[in-house]
């Protein structure tokens, strides 16, 4: 993690009463944007569940960051300056588990038909399991907006592909390789995305 370009973290606990500090961040030096869990959204009455946080290097540029409200969807979407690309929108999301998959794909449905104009990564804990036999409905509809899923492999302790990463936009020209590390403290893995 310490040569990342940009760090996207869900589930970080984190509510709005609580400062981050430069000595809090995982890569120095870097700008933090986040997306604390509502009041609204705490789920099973536990009040820290949740929340989106993102860290990216002051080269990349951060040109916009939206804080978008859905009800049953996290999302926290910053567009950098990537160098191979141009302006790059990267989407962070968390679909907690007992959001049914009918009402967050009217969510994402509405998330995706809003970021149609530029090269766009969509990542995050999507809590649908892609190495189960299903019809995966939420991989479909990414499909359907040319999105294309780049994680192939387990990405937690359990063996599941809950942690998707999609992209569109990106030229033919560049490479996207994926990479899952194990982590000791969390039963989710860490995947590395490089573009180059």
């Amino acid at each position: 993690m310490n040569n990342a370009d940009i760090i996207c973290l869900t589930e970080t606990f984190l509510s709005q009463d609580i400062e981050l500090y430069q000595r809090h961040a995982i890569m120095k030096p870097s700008t933090a944007y986040r997306n604390d869990r509502r009041p609204d959204q705490r789920q099973d009455g536990n009040p820290n569940r949740g929340g989106i946080l993102f860290f990216c290097r002051p080269h990349f540029q951060a040109e916009d960051e939206e804080i978008l409200q859905f009800p049953d969807l996290e999302c926290l979407s910053v567009t950098i300056v990537c160098p191979p690309i141009g302006p790059l929108r990267v989407c962070t999301i968390y679909r907690r588990p007992t959001v049914k998959t009918e009402v967050f794909n009217q969510q994402i449905r509405a998330l995706l038909e809003d970021l149609q104009e530029k090269p766009t990564i969509i990542l995050g804990d999507f809590n649908e399991d892609l190495l189960k036999p299903s019809d995966h409905p939420t991989y479909r509809l990414m499909q359907s907006f040319g999105y294309r899923q780049v994680v192939k492999t387990p990405t937690t302790d359990q063996g599941s592909l809950l942690d998707h990463c999609y992209i569109a936009g990106i030229p033919a020209t560049v490479t996207v390789t994926v990479h899952v590390w194990d982590t000791y403290y969390s039963d989710h893995d860490i995947v590395s995305v490089k573009l180059q």
